[in-house]
């Protein structure tokens, strides 16, 4: 079975060589039929009541066609901030954002070709953007940030890992060597120096984290396995990640969700069994206590003591969930389909639909800063 990126490069493809200016439902049927999510007729979606303003709280969205939207006061009001030329072209699609204060930021575009890698930048707030140029070819899948000057993009390049770090803001990019023959899709860091990246084989079996303690210098094996397909990652502080997937992948069949966790810098992990009864896409940790898990058929859980109990949180979606990003503990953002999203101001105790956009732009990703989050 064509794996889910796979088929969201088809997707785009259908999208981009239709001439479309929006996100075709053509391409969006695709994207949900020959993943592991759900398949059929893509519902209406309604916004729910407005989110109320918190100036100086940021939430940022990116996708196709090199699209970034944001808004400065917690998702009351939205500005299309960047948005990229139409193109035959479906390599223009930003798949990852991170900021590592609200005035510095990073997006990074996925690309097929052997052309070398661009990063979008801005260092005002996304009021300006601006390409940073790597010099290395490759695809990107993934990007993190912890101040104005780190920040780490990552993905692969022919059978190997890419990893691609900056020390400068950006002015500068290094490539970090991270052993074997995989590829890398996620990547997430508690400080400037300690850090995890999730890799595994093109077909997403099994799969590995790789731990780093000085910023990328040296990564190492941290963990992996053959009978879970992990998904994505995420870090709070410089001794805690947690990793989501699903337990095993066989034909179309998924099995529950799965979480793994080191909370002593990957010495030591520790498995949840049986924390959903979904596959989870995504995971989200403002602090070591709270989390947040999102997956198909509208899945969401959270836990309050760090990952050691699981509660389901419910809204009536059912399409899949496919990012989530929270600022603290009650201020949260889901990616609903890739055509919108979710968001709480209460911990996931109520969700409402927000759309940013008017245009049914492709939303890849989503990241958020509460007030006072750096510059």
């Amino acid at each position: 079975m064509a794996t889910a990126r796979r088929c969201r490069r088809i997707a785009l493809g259908v999208a981009y060589a239709a001439g479309a200016v929006v996100l075709a439902f053509t391409a969006l049927a695709l994207l949900v039929g020959c993943s592991h999510h759900q398949a059929g007729p893509l519902a209406a979606i309604t916004p729910g009541p407005p989110v109320p303003a918190r100036p100086g709280a940021h939430v940022w969205v990116v996708g196709l066609p090199d699209v970034v939207v944001g808004s400065a006061d917690g998702g009351a009001t939205w500005k299309l901030a960047h948005r990229g030329e139409l193109t035959n072209d479906y390599e223009a699609a930003l798949w990852g954002v991170a900021f590592g204060d609200v005035a510095d930021g990073w997006a990074i575009e996925r690309s097929f070709g052997s052309r070398p890698e661009e990063i979008l930048a801005t260092a005002d707030g996304g009021a300006t953007w601006s390409w940073q140029h790597t010099g290395l070819p490759g695809t990107l899948l993934a990007i993190a940030a912890t101040d104005a000057r780190h920040a780490w993009a990552v993905g692969y390049r022919a059978h190997s890992a890419l990893v691609l770090a900056t020390t400068d803001g950006g002015t500068t990019w290094r490539r970090q060597t991270i052993p074997g023959h995989v590829q890398i899709y996620d990547v997430a860091f508690g400080d400037s120096r300690h850090g995890w990246a999730l890799g595994g084989n093109p077909d997403r079996t099994g799969g590995i984290v790789f731990s780093t303690a000085d910023g990328g210098a040296h990564w190492r094996l941290s963990y992996s396995t053959k009978t879970a397909r992990l998904s994505r990652l995420a870090s709070s502080g410089p001794r805690r990640c947690w990793v989501v997937g699903s337990k095993q992948k066989m034909g179309f069949i998924d099995s529950p969700g799965f979480v793994v966790s080191t909370r002593d810098g990957s010495t030591h992990w520790q498995t949840e069994q049986s924390v959903s009864l979904q596959p989870l896409d995504d995971v989200a940790f403002p602090d070591p206590r709270h989390g947040w898990a999102v997956g198909v058929n509208g899945t969401i859980i959270a836990t309050s003591d760090g990952g050691a109990t699981w509660v389901a949180q419910h809204t009536d979606q059912r399409e899949p969930l496919v990012g989530v990003a929270f600022s603290d503990a009650s201020h949260g953002w889901i990616l609903l389909g890739h055509r919108a999203l979710l968001a709480t101001i209460n911990g996931g105790a109520t969700w409402t639909v927000v759309k940013p956009t008017q245009t049914e732009y492709y939303l890849a990703a989503v990241t958020c800063l509460g007030p006072g989050k750096g510059k």
